[in-house]
């Protein structure tokens, strides 16, 4: 199982949006994903309830003693574990990275890809993450202040590289551009010319396509709305580059997103 952290040091990156549709999409392509919620704002939890797992296991428990990691027993595609509001700091969790490691090594057989969330911030919940992840990616607004902070996010992955020398980073993806804004096409160029290596050649731009796809919980290219194929287009540029990257084999056709069929019982 690759393991995929989405990390940023700044809110109101657009982090949990595309780590949402990121795992919808590649479970579309046939890939049996994990998406584990470990930002106690809960927002990808809400977006991705139809396909929060049915055994109640949550992100919380995964650092509990005596955890049972056979517990989680998927039932579609995506399988989500989802966090639980306020309850979500780790930071006083000793072993939370030993836990951590512990659960997905039990699931690594179950499937293709664990898509992680973690805080807009520096918290002991993205160290777990990143230090038990193969592969990090960060996504970034084109305004001054987010810009400001790419050194400093930088310098946090070559710290958790440190920690863990299989952990590579994806780079950052362009996100939220109003191309229509000069200071944001300015601001793209400038981000590209300073960090060459570490900006994707994508990006995504903002759409309102996203916002409404995380409310209605499904991803934009299901949105039945015109508006919603240039979201879909620079999307899927995005995902598939993002899947190769990780060496991830996929399906050429997408297949439809099952939801759980639920029963009084579960």
């Amino acid at each position: 199982m690759k393991r995929l952290t989405l990390a940023v040091i700044k809110g109101g990156q657009g982090k949990t949006t595309i780590a949402c549709h990121l795992a919808a999409y590649a479970a579309q392509c046939g890939l049996k994903t994990l998406f584990i919620d470990l930002d106690d704002q809960c927002n990808a939890s809400l977006a991705l309830e139809p396909w929060i797992n049915a055994s109640g296991v949550t992100a919380n428990m995964i650092f509990d003693d005596g955890f049972d990691a056979g517990a989680l027993k998927p039932e579609t595609l995506l399988t989500v574990i989802p966090a639980v509001q306020g309850e979500m700091d780790l930071s006083t969790v000793e072993d939370s990275v030993e836990r951590l490691s512990a659960a997905l090594s039990a699931w690594d057989a179950m499937f293709d890809l664990c898509v992680i969330d973690t805080p807009p911030s520096i918290t002991a919940n993205m160290g777990a993450a990143a230090l038990n992840s193969h592969y990090v990616l960060s996504p970034m607004e084109p305004e001054v202040f987010a810009l400001d902070g790419v050194g400093q996010m930088m310098d946090l992955v070559e710290r958790f590289q440190e920690a863990n020398p299989q952990l590579q980073f994806l780079g950052i993806i362009p996100n939220r551009i109003r191309n229509n804004v000069a200071r944001h096409v300015r601001n793209v160029e400038m981000l590209r010319s300073a960090y060459a290596d570490i900006v994707l050649p994508c990006s995504l731009s903002n759409r309102d396509a996203f916002a409404e796809a995380m409310e209605a919980q499904c991803p934009c290219w299901e949105l039945k709305k015109s508006a919603a194929s240039a979201a879909k287009t620079e999307f899927f540029t995005f995902a598939n580059l993002v899947l190769r990257k990780m060496h991830l084999k996929t399906k050429r056709k997408l297949i439809p997103l099952e939801r759980p069929v639920r029963t009084e019982a579960n």
